[in-house]
Parts: structure tokens; C-alpha cells; sequence
């Protein structure tokens, strides 16, 4: 079955191909850590963009990508305290440093959706679902950091991500692999549990936190925790429709796109409907202010 994600075209005949032979950009990324992260990531990001519109085979592109996922996860905790308590908007040291996580992070993804999309078309299999759950998982934790990023820095999110995200949990949910654990002595690491965890912080409205909530939330055991008690696959049931997730018991469109806030209040702290930052809580349909619409 094809996958259809989102992946930028390859070039068959760059005119600066990029450095794809392991032993060469081994130590090169490990060279790279010892520099001022920001630079760093900016510069491992065009390196993997680069890479990610060549052809490459499979084998290489992997060990690529494992590469770039280890280097990126030493770099991005450095570059979350440069701007996650920045104020806004950002600029300066903390701009460029949410700007160079961001795109690390979306090249990341694209080069996991590239060997998904590889090993999904395949019609035999020879290491069995093996390869495929681990693709799944690395896709959905890629995507998962593009997310928290965006948030992070009060960024809206890159087009596709949501379209992309619910793809390939639909395609691991059509396989039977989404309940899947990615290692056997890590029952709870499965694609469905990364997917929910992303659609929980998304329903959490994520952009209305204040600079540095979000860290404490978008922790592993916070959202875990939320997980294992409120989106258990013995209470909720999802449908799939024209591409979208649906909650079955919450009735809820789930997030296609960047979530957008609501307009504010022109009366905040007097009108008893509004929280502490002026911007009033949806009540049923209505989007208006209570103390307005009464005006």
C-alpha cells in the first residue's frame, strides 16, 4: 500500500551534491557539538534539507538519518532555553535559535517519511513489520518534536504535519502495527501512544501557555500519565474520514492544521468569563464575549 506523504522532489543530478558517506559526517556532526548550538543546528539543518532532496539508497539514508536523530536530540534541549522563556516576540540569539530547532527538526521528520514511504511500498517484507514499526515510531517522534517546537516558540505549524501525522498512524492502524511496541522491553512505545500523546497536547491549547509552561507539560511523564488514564484504546474509538481523525466519544474534530486563538475580550478580569490573560473560555458555539453580547 502507498503512502502518500508529503516529501520534497529529489534531484537525480545535484549541482553541490551534499556529504552522504557515514564516515565522513560522523565526525563532523561530532565536531559540530562542541560549537554554539544555534550554528550548530542551523548548520546540521541545510546539511540534512540537502540530503533529503538526493536519492539515496535506503541502507545509507538510515544510517544517516540515526545519525542526525542522535546529534539533534544532544542539541535540542540546548537550543529550548534560549528561546522557550524568551519574551515575544522573539528576536536576536533566541529567533535564530527557534528558527534553526524548528527546521532540524522538520528535515529530521522528512528523512524518517522518506524510508517510510520506501518500506511502505514494498510488497514482501524480509525483516518481517521490524524495520516498518521502527520507521512508524521515528516518524511519529520526529513529528511530535516539530509540534512542540512550534509551540515552544509561539510558531505556527508546518503546513502538512498534521495531514502527514494522521497518514501514517491511519496506515499503522490499517497494518495492525499501531498497538505495536518499537521495543520489547518498552510495552508502552507504540505508535498509538505517541499519536495520542500529540493529539493531547494539541486539545490542550498549547498556544496559550505562557513561556515556559509548556516545557512542564510536554513532559514524557505528564503526558504519559494523561495518556494511560484518559485515551486508553478500550475507551476511545477513532473513525478515519477524508484524511481527518475523529473522536468517537468526544465528537471533536481533531487538528489539521495550526490551532488559531481566540479573539479577546475588550473587558478582561470584569466580566467573569474571561481567564487571567484577557481571552475569554469557548462556551458551546458561541465565540463572543458574554458581557458583549449583552451590550
Amino acid at each position: 500500500m502507498a503512502l502518500a506523504l508529503s516529501l520534497p522532489q529529489i534531484d537525480e543530478r545535484p549541482s553541490n551534491p551534499p556529504e552522504t558517506r557515514l564516515a565522513r559526517v560522523g565526525p563532523w556532526l561530532d565536531d559540530l557539538l562542541k560549537r554554539d548550538p544555534t550554528e550548530a543546528a542551523r548548520v546540521i539543518g541545510d546539511a540534512l534539507a540537502a540530503t533529503n532532496r538526493v536519492s539515496l539508497s535506503e541502507s545509507r539514508r538510515l544510517e544517516l538519518s540515526e545519525k542526525y536523530h542522535t546529534t539533534a536530540q544532544a542539541l535540542w534541549p540546548n537550543l529550548e532555553r534560549q528561546f522557550s522563556r524568551a519574551p515575544h516576540p522573539l528576536s536576536g540569539k533566541a529567533l535564530e535559535a527557534a528558527k534553526a530547532s524548528l527546521t532540524l527538526a522538520a528535515e529530521l521528520s522528512t528523512s524518517y517519511k522518506h524510508l517510510l514511504a520506501h518500506e511502505a511500498g514494498k510488497r514482501i517484507l524480509l525483516t518481517g513489520n521490524r524495520l516498518l514499526v521502527a520507521l512508524i515510531h521515528r516518524c511519529l517522534q520526529c513529528t511530535a518534536r516539530v509540534l512542540i517546537n512550534s509551540y515552544l516558540s509561539y510558531s505556527p505549524v508546518p503546513a502538512r504535519t498534521w495531514h502527514d501525522a494522521h497518514l501514517i498512524y491511519k496506515f499503522a492502524f490499517d497494518r495492525g502495527l499501531h498497538q505495536t511496541p518499537v521495543a520489547t522491553d518498552n510495552p508502552d512505545a507504540t505508535p498509538e501512544r505517541l499519536y495520542m500523546q500529540a493529539l493531547l497536547l494539541a486539545l490542550a491549547n498549547p498556544y496559550g501557555f505562557l513561556p515556559g509552561q509548556l516545557a512542564q507539560v510536554a513532559t514524557r511523564a505528564a503526558i504519559s500519565t494523561a495518556a494511560r488514564c484518559f485515551c486508553s484504546p478500550s475507551i476511545w474509538r477513532f473513525k478515519f474520514r477524508n484524511n481527518c481523525v475523529y473522536s468517537m466519544r468526544a465528537a471533536r474534530r481533531l487538528p489539521t492544521s495550526a490551532p488559531t486563538l481566540a479573539p479577546r475580550c475588550n473587558t478582561p478580569r470584569s466580566c467573569g468569563a474571561c481567564c487571567g490573560s484577557g481571552r475569554f473560555r469557548r462556551r458551546g458555539n458561541s465565540t463572543a464575549c458574554p458581557r458583549e453580547r449583552a451590550s
